[in-house]
């Protein structure tokens, strides 16, 4: 039986999705770098890039706050990491120009978002972060797997800012949750999101 000669070599290169819409503003000493989701969601982690030199390793959530940064001009960027250390290109430049602000300034958001939870798994207590652009009504609720209301953490007028709410694991009745999967949903004026967290003991 005959063989043809083999075929031409052909090289294939997969391009990891980026972290989209990085955002950069300051916050009075530091500078809060703000991103959105890579469309593939398989992605481990983040690293941030200042001036494309790699600042932070082993972020979990679309929220970087780099702390006590001196007046000038930055460019920021973030990189997904996949599984086995596969990484995507640097995102597009947040680029700022940061002059620190006095603690009494209010910081305005410059986008509504539900950030994350820190830590995720958590046990017993973790911290949601998000923010809110401009002043309105607000909830925040927790839901088991069954979409079942557990906790109502935030049901209320706030004002623009950037928030931050503990959970201890408890629910409406102020009794300790079990182990599992949990979603938390966040709604104001326009904007909906839900992200999940593991309560693990």
């Amino acid at each position: 039986v005959g063989e043809s000669d083999p075929s031409n070599i052909e090289t294939v290169t997969f391009a990891y999705p980026v972290p989209q819409n990085p955002e950069a503003v300051t916050q009075y000493a530091n500078i809060l770098l703000t991103w959105d989701e890579p469309t593939d969601r398989s992605f481990s982690h983040y690293k941030v890039y200042r001036n494309l030199i790699m600042i932070a390793d082993d972020i979990m959530e679309t929220l970087y706050i780099d702390l006590e940064v001196p007046n000038g001009t930055y460019s920021y960027n973030v990189r997904a990491v996949y599984s086995g250390d596969y990484q995507s290109s640097l995102s597009a430049d947040a680029i700022i120009e940061h002059v620190q602000t006095n603690v009494d300034e209010i910081i305005v958001p410059v986008k509504t978002e539900l950030t994350g939870n820190y830590p995720n798994p958590f046990n017993p207590t973790t911290t949601i972060s998000f923010s809110t652009k401009e002043a309105g009504h607000v909830s925040v609720n927790i839901y088991n797997m069954k979409g079942q209301l557990v906790k109502t953490l935030v049901n209320e007028q706030l004002d623009a800012a950037y928030h931050d709410i503990v959970w201890n694991g408890k629910d409406n009745s102020n009794k300790p949750i079990s182990s599992g999967i949990y979603f938390y949903k966040m709604r104001s004026n326009n904007y909906t999101a839900t992200k999940k967290m593991i309560l693990m003991k």
